[in-house]
Parts: C-alpha cells; structure tokens; sequence
C-alpha cells in the first residue's frame, strides 16, 4: 500500500537529473554517488558508515562488478573506503572535498554552486527532538541489547566449538537513538529483549553478524508507520511462544 505522502510513485526526478554531464558518468553511477550521499548524512557528516556490498547491490541494483569499478573511480575522487573489523566489513567516509571534487566533473557548470550548497545542508531524521530522558533510556537499552547481543555469541561459539573471541561493541549513532526510541515507545522492553534474542540467533546461523545490526534491527518505515524487521522476527517469537 502507497503511503499518502507518495503522491508522486516514479522513482527519477528527470528534472534534477538533468544537471549531471551524461558525457562523463552513467546512471548507474549517479545512483551510486547519490546513495553515498544519503548514508553519509544519515550516520552523520562526520562518521563513517559501514555497509555489506550485498546489501548495496540489493538496494540500487548496480552489479557487483560495476560497482567495484565505480568505487574505484570515486577513490580517485576523494572517496575514503576502508574494509577492516573482524567481518573485514566495508567502510565509507564521504567527506565535502570527495563530493565538491565529483561535482566539479559531473554537474553541468551552472548548477554546480547551487547543487554543492544544498548537499551542505541535507539534513535526514537523527535523535528528532528527543529530550534527555527519552536519550539516556534508550542508550540504556542500547547497553542491554548489546550484552544480549555478546551473549547469545558466546552461546553459539559454545554450542558449535568455536574459539570464544572478544565482546564486540555494536556501533551505534543519531539514527540508531532515534529508531530506538520509537521501538522503545511502542513494545515493552522484554519483548525487545526476546526478539532482538531470535534476530540475533539468525544473523549468528547466517554468518551475518555485522556491527550495524542495530539500525537494521530498530529500522522504521514512515510510510508503514512501522519496523519491518522487528515485526518479521516479532511474528517469529510469537509463533514460538505459542502453545500447540
């Protein structure tokens, strides 16, 4: 179901894209520079943010090997990309200089001081206007679900005779505080506690265990007025919890 604020359901704004120079980058890569644009605000222009090529691929649909070869293009441009973690996991820092330095080749001259001001000031939900409280509560429940998170790996390299590693401390931003502060608002906090136990035994069984798992966990949808994969592992509790 359309969202009533999606009025409009076309997923290109021609007339903005009209200010890229066709001569020197391709749809896809447009899309890729853009999506970069996104992420890096909403973790903050000051954070890198850390992504699974899967997931990107998954998300703008470009193949693995385009991409790769745009990544390396956008190196040359300022791009900062780091693989590192213990999931060798990728990371990205879009930096002004990366983003002035690509606009400079690929948007049409006359839209270039507009376009370069207004990525300026992008500014996509963080904490909203959280009081301190609402702060300090949630960053409690970011603390418990992230020694749920230890412990349910410790158990499973128990059970499967792997070598027991270090706790991991799961990363966490603006965004993170926000999401969970609206999952906080909504189900009590055993409940939280027993799906984010289920999510986390998938990711484990999946060999999926990313530190940004909690964004995907507490992710929310406007237009569903709802958190997809909580609700997807909440119906798994659910069905576990019932009696035959």
């Amino acid at each position: 179901m359309i969202g009533r604020e999606d009025i409009h359901p076309l997923a290109v704004n021609f007339k903005k894209l009209r200010k890229y120079n066709f001569q020197r980058a391709g749809i896809d890569e447009i899309l890729f520079f853009e999506w970069l644009i996104v992420k890096q605000k909403s973790f903050g222009d000051q954070n890198e943010f850390f992504y699974q090529t899967n997931r990107v691929i998954k998300e703008i649909g470009i193949k693995r090997s385009r991409l790769e070869t745009i990544k390396s293009k956008f190196l040359d441009y300022g791009l900062i990309i780091e693989n590192k973690g213990p999931l060798n996991t990728t990371h990205y820092l879009v930096t002004i200089d990366f983003i002035g330095n690509y606009v400079q080749d690929h948007i049409l001259p006359e839209y270039q001081e507009v376009y370069l001001g207004q990525v300026r000031t992008i500014n996509f939900k963080g904490r909203g206007n959280l009081s301190e409280i609402d702060v300090e509560e949630t960053l409690i429940l970011i603390n418990d679900l992230n020694s749920i998170y230890n412990d349910e790996r410790r158990m499973f390299n128990k059970i499967n005779g792997e070598a027991q590693s270090l706790d991991i401390k799961l990363d966490y931003n603006d965004k993170t505080i926000y999401q969970c502060n609206l999952l906080r608002e909504r189900y009590d906090e055993q409940t939280i506690f027993r799906v984010f136990e289920i999510f986390v035994e998938f990711l484990l069984e999946e060999k999926d265990s990313t530190t940004h798992l909690l964004n995907n966990f507490s992710s929310y949808d406007n237009h569903l007025n709802g958190f997809p994969v909580f609700s997807r592992y909440n119906r798994i509790y659910s069905q576990s919890v019932t009696p035959f």
